[in-house]
């Protein structure tokens, strides 16, 4: 039953098994999730033990969903993580199975490489998937004295309940995906300016 939720898979792995029961079984329990939950399709799941200072380590599982199913997953994101949070016992992500191409390989020399799928773009959209539902507000790079650098993420201060748990696996996912360093900080949104009367 769990294999209907993979996209071309013949056998399961024990988490991959875990977590296609569990979205099995909260279409059938969930009514307001099945229309979303039975066009999802998944690719793979990975799991991630987090290493939390002064605390017992956590595991996280970050879940690929395949790219035309992935904007049904949106409308119902917040809810989804975290009844299947319930269930794992585990920190969820969802993201998109995205593929990162090479601008020199090329079957025509007119043919050129679409923005979706270059390296940049590929790791922006990953760090925006694991902070799914919040957005981020800005993001600035800093350069150390050693040449080294890191990202800074600005979230909005509203998300701070949901996200404060989270942000050691997602510096710890993110950079194992991507090897890139993440530091995050939560600011006021100020994007609506309210005018003198």
């Amino acid at each position: 039953m769990a294999l209907a939720k993979f996209h071309k898979k013949q056998s399961l792995t024990k988490i991959e098994e875990q977590v296609g029961s569990a979205l099995v079984e909260l279409q059938n329990t969930h009514p307001d999730l099945k229309t979303s939950l039975e066009s999802i399709i998944l690719t793979q799941v990975k799991e991630f033990q987090i290493n939390k200072t002064n605390k017992k380590a956590k595991s996280a599982v970050l879940i690929y969903v395949h790219f035309q199913s992935y904007r049904v997953l949106l409308s119902a994101a917040r809810k989804l993580i975290i009844e299947l949070e319930k269930k794992l016992k585990q920190i969820v992500f969802f993201t998109a199975q995205r593929k990162i191409e090479s601008k020199w390989v090329k079957e025509h020399k007119s043919q050129q490489r679409p923005r979706s799928r270059c390296l940049t773009y590929v790791y922006d959209a990953l760090l925006d998937d694991l902070l799914l539902p919040s957005t981020l507000i800005g993001k600035r790079i800093r350069a150390r004295l050693d040449g080294t650098s890191f990202y800074r993420i600005q979230l909005d201060q509203n998300d701070r309940d949901f996200l404060e748990e989270k942000l050691d696996a997602i510096t710890h996912i993110y950079k194992t995906v991507t090897t890139r360093e993440v530091t995050f900080e939560f600011k006021e949104d100020k994007t609506f300016h309210t005018f003198k009367k």
